[in-house]
């Protein structure tokens, strides 16, 4: 049986059972495991398993655009971009269109002017947007998000063997073998979605192999082996 840890955190040298303690920088790995295995019957059964463990958490970034409060309110006071309402001038071209500034004294797009499913996919955002407190128009808020959270990957093995040899030139053998392993990647905007900041997949994947088989040496005796 063996444990295999490895910690990688700036500014901490001293690993926690119940967690991490680094906030700059977490990669944690750890792998163990175990193998048993032995006679049921003297020179005729045998039996063989093993478990494997692998464990990886990490503490992962990424950038993204987000609107600030405003924005999603549909408040474009602070920027430069001027809004039109749609409802009037030509319908094709847009042309001698009259400013939201114009008709109501805002350069805002009036709550009741607002889609409704829009607004609702938008306050997804507002827990985000909130953090913005400092936004840059100038640079139309480019990245002006850092999104900082935890990813998980854990996979497991394990692998069981029988072999029986009813005499001394035939062996049976069976062997079932599963690997499931899963991959935690959050979102950039949590509920709100975007890209995973691992650009990984999420769930929980599963792989198992069965195998059984006999043998009949016919010069010598032969002993079957686990690989």
């Amino acid at each position: 049986m063996g444990v295999q840890p490895d910690l990688e955190s700036a500014g901490s040298t001293v690993l926690h059972d119940e967690g991490f303690t680094s906030d700059t920088f977490k990669n944690i790995f750890n792998q163990y495991g175990f193998s048993i295995g032995g006679p049921i019957l003297r020179d005729k059964l045998f039996f063989f398993g093993d478990f494997e463990r692998t464990t990886r958490r990490q503490l992962i970034s990424g950038t993204q655009t987000v609107p600030t409060t405003a924005l999603i309110g549909g408040d474009f006071s602070a920027t430069n971009t001027i809004l039109y309402d749609p409802n009037t001038g030509h319908q094709k071209t847009g042309a001698n269109r009259t400013s939201f500034l114009a008709e109501t004294g805002k350069n805002a797009i009036p709550a009741s002017r607002l889609s409704p499913a829009a607004a609702k996919m938008l306050a997804l955002l507002q827990p985000i947007a909130s953090t913005i407190t400092n936004p840059n128009y100038a640079q139309s808020l480019s990245n002006d998000y850092f999104g900082l959270t935890n990813a998980s990957y854990n996979r497991e093995a394990a692998d069981v063997k029988i072999n029986y040899n009813p005499t001394e030139k035939t062996t049976f053998f069976g062997r079932y073998s599963i690997s499931p392993d899963s991959l935690t990647d959050p979102q950039d905007l949590g509920a709100a979605g975007e890209e995973r900041l691992m650009a990984g997949s999420q769930g929980p994947p599963r792989a198992a192999f069965r195998m059984s088989g006999w043998g009949r040496p016919t010069r010598s005796r032969q002993t079957f082996c686990w690989m």
